[in-house]
């Protein structure tokens, strides 16, 4: 476990101490994107390992307002993963997603194209590491 924390936090550092042109905007959207990136691993780790607490939702049903507890089962949303990946996997997946973003960054070079990608992936991120933690998937190491 300590040597994947580790592992997480080598890739996040790495694109922080990139070599290159990008202005300031680029470096920090792609600092945000990595870490955000990074704290979804850590959350789907989570979630294999079984170490999380149950989303549950009350509702309120008939007339007489008779209310109801539904306890939401957690399970991998992204098909490549598939609903039930394993640990080795989603390893594979994030440290794979993690340097191509910074591939992508690079390849897409100083213009307003990579600003757009790297905008795009921190607000797609920003969602899912929100959604994840709304359903009871903390940030630990």
């Amino acid at each position: 476990m300590r040597r994947a924390a580790a592992v997480a936090l080598a890739l996040v550092a790495a694109p922080c101490a990139a070599q290159g042109p990008y202005t300031p905007t680029d470096a920090a959207l792609l600092a945000a994107s990595t870490t955000l990136l990074a704290a979804d691993w850590l959350q789907t780790r989570r979630l294999v390992l079984g170490r999380y607490t149950p989303h549950t939702t009350q509702v309120t049903v008939g007339w007489l307002g008779e209310t109801r507890t539904y306890t939401t089962p957690l399970y991998e949303r992204n098909p490549l993963l598939g609903p039930t990946p394993t640990l080795g996997a989603v390893n594979a997946y994030f440290a794979a997603t993690i340097a191509g973003n910074y591939a992508v960054a690079e390849w897409l070079g100083n213009t307003p194209n990579r600003t757009v990608y790297l905008g795009a992936v921190t607000a797609i991120q920003m969602h899912q590491v929100w959604r994840n933690y709304h359903f009871g998937l903390r940030i630990a190491f």
